[in-house]
């Protein structure tokens, strides 16, 4: 009977595996964010962090921008930035820095064929959105160089940009409805905060 019992064990525990392990990747432009907006962030943020398995976050500050891939800090890295003056990105910049840690850390290694899916969040002001037209090739060009437009992925892939409710100037209200649906045909999915 002890045999039995230990040849049960060995073989469930020999079974591979099906868990799902979740990625989250955060980029964060909090230039022309204003507390209010910086506080919403910091709910929806912890949000995240509370569900995800593994995190990696970007907050962009010009040359000198914050990240970590320390799940178990995320919320104590992220309060005391949500409360600093931060300059507009550099989004070369970004993409360099946010391709060199993510190869450092192995982050995102979709050429491994694992269950494993990853959400890639873009915050951004709403205004910023919608005026600049470098905000959405900077979010295809850290898709691209990732490898996470790859349709043979196994991956389950989700790109979803915060954008702060409205705060949108009202002159900018029909390009902001032509951007998101225009990115929503991509399958990229909008949320307010």
């Amino acid at each position: 009977m002890v045999k039995l019992y230990l040849s049960l064990f060995l073989i469930l525990f020999s079974i591979p595996s099906f868990s799902q392990s979740k990625l989250d990747f955060v980029y964060m432009d909090l230039e022309g964010c204003n507390k209010d907006c910086r506080k919403a962030i910091e709910i929806d943020f912890s949000s995240i962090a509370q569900h995800s398995d593994s995190l990696f976050i970007y907050v962009s500050n010009g040359v000198n921008p914050f990240f970590t891939n320390d799940k178990g800090n995320a919320l104590i890295f992220i309060e005391p930035i949500l409360r600093k003056q931060v300059v507009s990105p550099i989004f070369s910049d970004d993409m360099e820095q946010i391709n060199d840690a993510l190869s450092a850390i192995n982050f995102i290694d979709l050429t491994v064929d694992s269950k494993d899916s990853i959400d890639f969040h873009f915050y951004f002001e709403s205004n910023r959105f919608v005026k600049s037209r470098k905000v959405e090739s900077f979010i295809k060009e850290v898709l691209l160089t990732n490898n996470s437009m790859d349709k043979t992925s196994s991956k389950t892939k989700r790109v979803i940009i915060h954008l702060k409710k409205f705060q949108v100037d009202s002159k900018y209200n029909l390009d902001l409805k032509n951007k998101k649906n225009k990115l929503k045909e991509n399958g990229y999915v909008f949320r307010g905060f």
